[in-house]
């Protein structure tokens, strides 16, 4: 169910404002010839509705103008057959979250920054291994804005309806210094040497093993396959019993 729900980015930002998750603001566009919300202005941010992994994220979506926006909605249409989705432009920190557990045994991993590092496209899908793009991990922040990012992605993550664990990706913006929800990846996947939930997972000394196994050990308890009691075990303990 939370993948279904998240793989529209729209429902996803109702729930999350029901539940009091701070994201940008939006509409959806089907035409292009819809009348642009006056919350928004410019610049415009336009994406695919229902697409991950930045499909449809290139050197395009950034708009400044009506006419701009159009064209963009309409290439969404056109390219991808699905209504768009219009939000606000900003600047800022970004930073993504991992969490991992369910009920009680909600944990949330060092937070992680990234950092752009080099020169590249301001938007364009993100490859496996792409030069401009660094990270930090654990971010610099201060105490109050890191309990805050916990405390929104612990919110969102049972808003939605995640289970063992997910991806969270905020901005902190720069103009009001409020964190933002961009993002939420209810699967995201877990490649060695490039996915962001196994640099958190290596900061928070778990590792790939280790990171793998609280997953598998929490959904086994989660289908009462496996006592609850065999997730409190640390990741390396999980891994030397199974």
């Amino acid at each position: 169910m939370a993948r279904a729900l998240t793989l529209d980015k729209a429902r996803t930002k109702a729930v999350m404002a029901y539940h009091g998750v701070p994201t940008l603001p939006f509409q959806v566009m089907v035409t292009g010839e819809e009348p642009l919300d006056p919350a928004m202005g410019f610049l415009a941010l336009v994406k695919p509705l229902r697409e991950g992994s930045s499909i449809g994220i290139d050197a395009g979506p950034s708009c400044g103008t009506m006419a701009a926006l159009q064209d963009r909605v309409c290439w969404v249409r056109a390219t991808l057959n699905e209504p768009a989705l219009v939000e606000r432009y900003i600047t800022g920190r970004e930073f993504t979250v991992g969490v991992v557990g369910n009920g009680a045994r909600l944990e949330v991993l060092p937070i992680l920054e990234r950092v752009f590092v080099g020169e590249g496209p301001a938007f364009e899908p993100v490859p496996e291994h792409a030069d401009w793009i660094g990270s930090e991990c654990p971010a610099r922040l201060d105490e109050a804005t890191a309990a805050r990012l916990a405390d929104l992605s612990r919110r969102a993550f049972q808003a939605l309806g995640c289970a063992d664990y997910a991806r969270l990706d905020w901005m902190l913006d720069g103009e009001t210094g409020e964190v933002v929800l961009l993002e939420e990846s209810s699967l995201p996947r877990l490649k060695p040497g490039y996915s962001n939930p196994l640099v958190m997972a290596q900061a928070a000394g778990w590792g790939y093993e280790g990171l793998f196994w609280r997953i598998v050990a929490e959904a086994a308890a989660r289908h009462s396959l496996a006592p609850a009691s065999e997730v409190n075990l640390s990741p390396g303990e999980e891994r030397r019993r199974a």
